[in-house]
């Protein structure tokens, strides 16, 4: 009785190994082809971690059968000028958050089953953006560029354009 417990239990580890298992990339082993990743010639399933010092890329990936699904990042630091991305993955198609920031920018895409719902921006420019979207896909909120007291308002995709107090 103690062997096959010791049985169940080592071929657990083993099997829960091989499943969080991560790749490091640069990796010779590591392939792109089709927008499929392949480690050692076979679609790669788990994490992978990203280091690309001279360009200052850091990410990390997680991978199904070859193609990304669920969480990733990535951050970008080139001569201190830090860009940032965060995503989620599933079925091939984004879902909840997809944020990107930077010294001058904050992007932020909210989606659902590959559907965007909500959109919200900050710029260098100096305009914000705030959308919310139906089911039709149509866009309901602002954009505001509150240096000139200017704001557009949009209802199921149409804009009134107003001026004064925001």
């Amino acid at each position: 009785m103690k062997n096959l417990l010791l049985v169940v239990v080592v071929t657990f580890l083993l099997l829960s190994c091989e499943i969080s298992k991560v790749v490091n990339y640069p990796n010779v082993d590591i392939k792109f082809e089709n927008n499929t990743i392949f480690y050692k010639s076979k679609k790669y399933t788990g994490k992978m971690k990203i280091v690309i010092k001279d360009k200052g890329i850091q990410a990390s990936l997680n991978v199904k059968e070859g193609k990304l699904n669920g969480k990733g990042n990535l951050k970008k630091d080139f001569e201190g000028e830090i860009e940032y991305l965060y995503f989620f993955i599933k079925n091939g198609k984004l879902d909840k958050k997809f944020i990107y920031k930077s010294y001058d920018k904050f992007l932020k895409y909210e989606y659902k089953m590959g559907k965007l719902k909500k959109y919200k921006s900050r710029g260098g420019d100096g305009v914000e953006r705030n959308f919310v979207f139906n089911d039709k896909g149509k866009a309901n909120g602002t954009i505001e560029l509150k240096e000139l007291n200017i704001r557009t308002v949009l209802e199921n995709g149409t804009g009134v354009i107003s001026r004064g107090e925001l």
